[in-house]
């Protein structure tokens, strides 16, 4: 625990943050990772649509992203897979989804591969191989600024950055996506306005006739309850026609 805290410090050292700002940042993280616990408690798949050419289906997840119970389910196995690692411009793997993807992909694979691309713009989205996780890409959501002030994200930055991943998701041929919600932790983003920016972003998306599943994966239905997300996928795919699936 001490060593992963240095390593961040360090990172955000590069950067060019005051002391003050790196240790406020590190207890920020502390404090988003206590709010919303370690354990997931469940993990199912909630329910879902797909729109009516059959091109792209949307599915609600409860759970850990990184749990194998999530990423090994049988209706969709035989194709190229991607999990979505929320970070940010510095890609330092400071908590949250991002660490678990980490810790279970292999720390130092994940860490080595970043080192390639840090840091990045805000709203891109860097691809590096999966390590030991049961899916083919790990994409790096880099929707979140760490400045002095703290973690920024809104939610332009956030549409952007799930356009850039859905983007490559027919270059990298990948059929499915995990994402969870992203700028929910240290940036303090709420749940629903994280699940409108994705939709958002999907409802905007041409796949251009690549078919691919985008499963938006929260990690307690506590933060987002079935109801809401029914509401979310009802109004929020309005481009698209949909039927439940």
């Amino acid at each position: 625990h001490l060593d992963h805290k240095m390593r961040i410090s360090e990172v955000f050292r590069r950067k060019g943050l005051l002391p003050e700002a790196r240790n406020r940042h590190i207890s920020a993280l502390d404090k988003a990772q206590q709010k919303i616990g370690n354990e997931a408690g469940q993990h199912e798949y909630a329910l879902g649509v797909k729109t009516t050419d059959n091109l792209t289906r949307v599915w609600f997840a409860y759970g850990d992203i990184s749990d194998e119970r999530l990423l090994r389910d049988s209706r969709i196995e035989g194709v190229l897979k991607a999990v979505v690692s929320p970070e940010d411009t510095c890609l330092s793997v400071g908590g949250g989804a991002a660490l678990s993807l980490a810790n279970k992909a292999g720390m130092q694979t994940v860490l080595h591969n970043l080192y390639k691309f840090a840091p990045v713009e805000q709203g891109t989205a860097p691809v590096t191989s999966a390590g030991r996780l049961p899916v083919h890409y790990l994409i790096h959501a880099a929707a979140v600024e760490i400045t002095e002030q703290g973690a920024e994200t809104n939610d332009a930055h956030l549409r952007k950055t799930v356009c850039n991943i859905l983007n490559q998701l027919k270059p990298l041929c990948v059929d499915v996506l995990w994402i969870p919600l992203i700028g929910t932790g240290v940036a303090n983003g709420s749940p629903a306005g994280s699940a409108q920016a994705i939709l958002d972003a999907i409802n905007d998306w041409m796949p251009n006739g690549h078919q691919c599943t985008v499963i938006i994966t929260v990690f307690k239905e506590s933060l987002l309850s079935r109801k809401e997300m029914k509401t979310l996928l009802t109004d929020s795919l309005s481009s698209k026609p949909v039927v439940d699936c």
